[in-house]
């Protein structure tokens, strides 16, 4: 069969589109997360895959983002950060130190994975000619700039993370189009639009620069930011 990603007719292999890692915290006594969809949930018991996306060595391109992906959602998003707070409020988390072409690569192939996945898990994600414009992006390693694909994170404050919500297509203030993609501790807006996003500067994941992961939803975390300080 073809690889999906580089063309090649070769014989392919289970890929996760959301990696196998990140279930394992949601795994409840071993019998699998729940996927819910138009309010409809089920236990998964070893998360959603899809046998004819990439061959071996496509899939083996992942690891090294997949691997970083895990350790930012699972490790570094819950054990460090700057708490932001206003009026005693904590309304973020400020990290120093974020691999940008690592964390964005690896949520621009998660996206480009739900993308042409068979599964309709993700059949509201519709990426058009952008489709072809992160699968060149994936195969040459290159993150862009802040503004392709831009990416803003979310953490979600939940006392257990088992449950994962398909994403959708959604809006900025100001009309920017993108995709909400879900994980099991935090949601992420990642940019599907040629328009740049305006007004959401300090929260868009950039290369050499702090990051705000916000804890609030987007256009309160703006209100609060005006005036907040690092506790």
């Amino acid at each position: 069969m073809t690889c999906k990603l580089c063309g090649e007719e070769k014989k392919l292999i289970k890929s996760h589109i959301i990696p196998e890692s990140f279930y394992r915290d949601a795994y409840i006594q071993n019998q699998g997360c729940m996927v819910s969809k138009n309010d409809y949930s089920k236990r998964l018991p070893i998360g959603i895959y899809d046998k004819e996306i990439v061959c071996d060595e496509c899939e083996k391109t992942f690891q090294k983002w997949d691997d970083y992906g895990y350790e930012f959602f699972y490790k570094i998003l819950t054990t460090s950060g700057k708490t932001i707070q206003k009026n005693g409020e904590n309304i973020g988390l400020l990290f120093n130190k974020v691999k940008y072409n690592e964390l964005k690569l690896f949520l621009m192939s998660v996206l480009w994975r739900a993308s042409v996945c068979g599964d309709d898990f993700f059949d509201q994600i519709s990426l058009g000619l952008f489709e072809n414009i992160l699968k060149e992006n994936i195969i040459s390693a290159h993150a862009g700039t802040s503004q392709e694909f831009a990416v803003l994170i979310f953490k979600f404050e939940m006392s257990n993370y088992d449950i994962l919500h398909p994403p959708f297509k959604a809006r900025l203030d100001g009309g920017v189009n993108g995709y909400r993609l879900f994980f099991f501790n935090a949601e992420v807006f990642i940019k599907v639009d040629k328009r740049a996003i305006k007004g959401y500067s300090q929260l868009i994941l950039t290369p050499a620069q702090q990051l705000i992961v916000s804890l609030k939803a987007a256009p309160e975390i703006l209100r609060l930011l005006d005036g907040s300080r690092g506790q």
